[in-house]
């Protein structure tokens, strides 16, 4: 099992590595399926320019890591990410694009960041097309 300290470490490298890198969070778009394998790179406390990461509730999400994560534990199994990704994704106003991208990792289980930013930056689709086109039923 890794300590506190070991995850801060990991995620500060992973923070260097992302802004080195350019990364950015990933996001979903039309017809796009939502679940596994997820593709959310490891951004630490990164977040890159034009990106915004949400506080509270819906900026972190405690995630099973491991595939073997029931529903009624502390952190997030596949299918209940799965339905709060959509919820996210449902609940954002047309004008925004949400994005996704691990902020720490230990052995077991990581934190999904969520990331919000304005459709009207420059080079910004209008729409995040996947929350438009699969929200029914899913707010």
């Amino acid at each position: 099992m890794l300590d506190p300290a070991t995850i801060h470490e990991l995620a500060a490298e992973a923070a260097q590595e992302a802004a080195q890198e350019g990364r950015e969070p990933y996001e979903y778009w039309d017809g796009e399926p939502i679940g596994p394998p997820f593709h959310f790179p490891f951004l630490g406390d990164y977040a890159p320019a034009g990106w915004r990461k949400r506080d509270g509730n819906d900026g972190d999400l405690f995630v099973d890591s491991s595939g073997l994560g029931e529903d009624d534990e502390a952190a997030l199994s596949v299918s209940q990410l799965v339905a709060e990704i959509k919820r996210l994704l449902c609940a954002t106003p047309p004008d925004k694009r949400l994005g996704f991208a691990v902020t720490e990792a230990g052995q077991f289980q990581l934190y999904v960041g969520v990331y919000e930013r304005d459709a009207e930056m420059p080079g910004s689709p209008q729409v995040n097309g996947h929350a438009r086109a699969d929200c029914d039923g899913a707010k």
